[in-house]
């Protein structure tokens, strides 16, 4: 809050002190020079003023401020952070936490995609456009805007902002990497009258319907001159939510009485900043935290049966669509024989891996494919640790042990080169470990991530660890299609493409799911990455929160209400 002297120049403020010392003067002098005389102590006969009465003890003053607070905490959903709350515009080179504290909430999108389980699951929902359709060439997305949508200064949101947005989205400039990558196969953004907007695509893709409930709409007037981050001041969405208070440490979010649809049942929802987790979780039994979104390992083997936190608080499972795996080079020997590469699955012992590289926080998994994963289908089985049968197919491949514990082809090591980021190797050892053991010899080339990447892009790589996170059902081709962009294995494969396909050819991700797990299967059989784990953060919410339902990563925070 900014004091007086912040609001008002120096002089200005004693140029109004001086002015109003010299009326009391005045008044004094006035009053001595006309007039009746004054009468004997006039005090003994006035009326006292009556006047509200103060708190007159500091016990009374505390009691009315613990009043306050405790009204201000029953309206009051407060949520803790581990990242600073420096980014917070969702659209410009957007955070975890950036998106976490606006999206949805301040700012809103064209569709909304209801994640977690039942009936709804997967569904599409109208959001800013009030209708959407997918074109039967679908090549072709229609969206009519709702005419009741507002941004919180009152104008009305137009297909000028939309195109705006969806366009600034696609700009490499903008940094919004992730939401590019969604909207790849987007050609251009038509304005086709006041109400309606045509996104055009260069293929068939019925995930782009998908990746436009990702996207927020920003107010064009506001942000054409630039895609920074947003300070207090300048955010202007159509949000139900408007902020009072910003820093890096704290947003304070308070829910629009003039908000253009339904009300959400919150009143005030905080972020607050803490780095340190032991004070985090002290705050949560104190009260002062209703969500923390993920605990640190040491933190989750006791904490949530602890007294003061298994009393108020549940467990909370926010499940990311994230995923750890090996990528190969399929075009060169060995890995260009899928028996190699079958091989190196059966080596990783991934129970090891999760329990030593992640502290048991992981699920793991053989593919991008599972319920609630990238690809959200049935998932492919996850194959189980064999050294013989790696052996095996090794042997087939022609790698064979020429009696030193080596493998050798025509006298050709079995070489594997690994692409590693430098720092402790708990998932990393255990693999190479395991690999040396069945006779490869693996060279392990670390380097920062700009480095490792233009290695991968000029394919001067045998084997690398790596990691996407997206969104549940997501579109698969760029680490999967032939050409794909993220596909730096190389791998080719027609079946492969076919069902990727099928799955684009699809609108929802109901009528795309059996595509999804027969793509599932096919990779986990081509086996041209080696799905290694899912992380599986645990987390707390409190009791007095209903409404919850935990997906894609994160809540559906307008769905949120508090037990009084």
């Amino acid at each position: 809050m900014r004091t007086l002297l912040q609001q008002e120049p120096l002089t200005t403020v004693v140029a109004r002190l001086a002015a109003a010392l010299l009326v009391v003067v005045g008044a004094l002098v006035s009053g001595a020079c006309e007039g009746a005389p004054a009468r004997s102590k006039p005090w003994r006969h006035a009326r006292p003023p009556v006047v509200e009465a103060e708190p007159s003890t500091v016990a009374e003053r505390a009691q009315r401020r613990d009043i306050e607070a405790r009204r201000e905490r029953a309206n009051t959903l407060t949520i803790h952070s581990n990242e600073p709350l420096t980014r917070l515009n969702p659209l410009s080179a957007p955070t975890v936490a950036g998106r976490r504290v606006t999206l949805d909430t301040v700012f809103e999108t064209l569709i909304r995609y209801r994640a977690g389980t039942g009936p709804r699951a997967g569904s599409l929902e109208p959001g800013l456009a009030a209708s959407f359709n997918l074109a039967p060439s679908g090549r072709e997305i229609r969206l009519v805007l709702d005419p009741e949508a507002r941004f919180a200064d009152g104008s009305k949101v137009s297909t000028v902002d939309v195109q705006f947005s969806l366009d600034a989205a696609r700009r490499p400039r903008v940094g919004a990497d992730q939401l590019r990558r969604l909207l790849a196969d987007v050609d251009g953004v038509d304005i086709v009258n006041s109400k309606t907007v045509r996104v055009r695509l260069g293929r068939k893709n019925g995930y782009v319907l998908r990746a436009l409930a990702e996207v927020p709409i920003l107010k064009e007037s506001v942000y054409r001159s630039g895609l920074t981050a947003a300070r207090f001041g300048q955010w202007v969405g159509s949000g139900p939510y408007r902020p009072t208070e910003v820093s890096d440490d704290r947003v304070v979010l308070v829910r629009r009485d003039d908000y253009w649809g339904p009300a959400p049942k919150l009143e005030r929802i905080v972020f607050v900043h803490e780095p340190d987790a032991a004070r985090a979780l002290t705050a949560a039994k104190r009260g002062e935290f209703d969500i923390v979104p993920e605990l640190i390992a040491q933190h989750v083997r006791d904490q949530p049966s602890a007294p003061g936190i298994a009393s108020e608080f549940d467990v909370l499972r926010l499940g990311p669509a994230a995923l750890q795996y090996m990528v190969m080079d399929v075009r060169r020997p060995p890995f260009d024989d899928p028996r190699v590469r079958r091989a190196v699955s059966l080596l990783v012992e991934r129970r090891t891996v999760i329990d030593e590289g992640v502290d048991g926080l992981a699920r793991a998994v053989a593919t991008p494919v599972w319920p609630g994963g990238p690809g959200d289908a049935e998932a492919a089985p996850v194959p189980g640790f064999d050294r013989e049968q790696a052996a095996r197919l090794l042997d087939e491949a022609g790698w064979r042990d020429s009696g030193d514990g080596q493998r050798r082809r025509n006298g050709e090591r079995l070489r594997a080169s690994l692409l590693a980021l430098p720092g402790p190797g708990a998932v990393r050892d255990p693999i190479v470990k395991q690999l040396r053991a069945a006779g490869f010899y693996v060279e392990v080339r670390k380097g920062p991530d700009a480095v490792l990447l233009n290695r991968l892009r000029a394919g001067d790589f045998g084997l690398a660890f790596m990691e996407v996170r997206t969104n549940v059902d997501v579109d698969l081709s760029p680490l999967f299609e032939t050409g794909g962009a993220l596909n730096f294995g190389r791998f080719s494969s027609p079946d492969v493409d076919a069902l990727l396909a099928r799955a684009r050819a699809a609108p929802t991700a109901t009528e795309r799911r059996p595509a999804v797990r027969e793509l599932g299967a096919a990779i986990a059989r081509a086996q041209p990455v080696i799905g290694l784990f899912s992380p599986t953060p645990v987390g707390l919410v409190h009791r007095r929160v209903t409404g919850l339902s935990a997906a894609d990563g994160w809540v559906r925070l307008r769905d949120l209400a508090l037990r009084e």
